[in-house]
């Protein structure tokens, strides 16, 4: 069975979650995407996730999305690939939204 693709970063605020995802192209080239979920419980104590938000969760959202595009940014000024990949497993306290919740 192929390995699970899984994000390099994610960023969370409350219920809702920004994962960061490293991709690369045939020629060597690599850039990152990042995409947004809510998590939520079911009846039966299962964690599951969700692409719409309700629209209280809205600046959440905003704010980890705003603070994964920073993480981004971050890991691109880094001096090489190896330095670059580093970066992203760091943790990020120095983010400008301190109050949050980040994992």
């Amino acid at each position: 069975m192929a390995a699970k693709n899984r994000p390099k970063h994610e960023v969370r605020f409350g219920t809702v979650r920004a994962s960061i995802w490293m991709n690369e192209c045939s020629g060597g080239d690599v850039w990152y995407s990042v995409t947004t979920s809510r998590l939520y419980e079911r009846a039966n104590e299962q964690w599951r996730s969700a692409h719409s938000f309700r629209m209280h969760e809205t600046p959440m959202r905003a704010a980890a999305r705003l603070s994964a595009c920073n993480r981004v940014v971050e890991c691109n000024e880094c001096s090489d690939e190896k330095s670059g990949v580093e970066c992203m497993a760091r943790d990020i306290e120095r983010s400008v939204f301190a109050g949050g919740n980040h994992e």
